[in-house]
């Protein structure tokens, strides 16, 4: 009957509708743990692994992951204080690497590094206990 299938469409579209609502609540929750995760990292030490394979030492500045800014300044890391560790298999090439889209890093300077060229970074050391942060 046609009123057995309205009141089956709208139980699905109910069940949709609210699962729909699920996905959005804990993508905002993983977004807000991310948010405090590199807020946290900021001021530490960290080590930062290209996706040529050049690895990079420094202090985490910040990271901007918001859709308001720029294009040009959104999704990139910013480490200060920097130097190379490490650079990609060819041993002759110290600090020319423009393979990650870094280019040269003086030692000591500040890099940019667009999101999407970044395969790791890891902080030496650092909590996690929400000490300080807002109940």
């Amino acid at each position: 009957s046609a009123k057995g299938n309205n009141s089956q469409y709208a139980a699905a579209t109910s069940s949709s509708s609210s699962s729909q609502q699920q996905q959005q609540q804990q993508q905002l929750v993983l977004r807000e743990r991310f948010l405090h995760l590199v807020l946290s990292m900021v001021g530490q030490n960290v080590i930062l692994t290209t996706t040529s394979g050049r690895v990079l030492e420094g202090v985490f500045h910040t990271f901007s992951p918001f859709d308001s800014i720029d294009e040009g300044s959104r999704n990139v890391y910013v480490v200060k204080a920097c130097r190379i560790v490490a650079n990609d298999n060819d041993s002759d090439r110290v600090d020319d690497d423009d393979e990650d889209g870094v280019g040269r890093i003086e030692e000591g300077s500040t890099v940019v590094i667009r999101a999407h060229r970044v395969a790791s970074v890891r902080a030496k050391a650092m909590r996690l206990d929400g000490a300080g942060a807002a109940e």
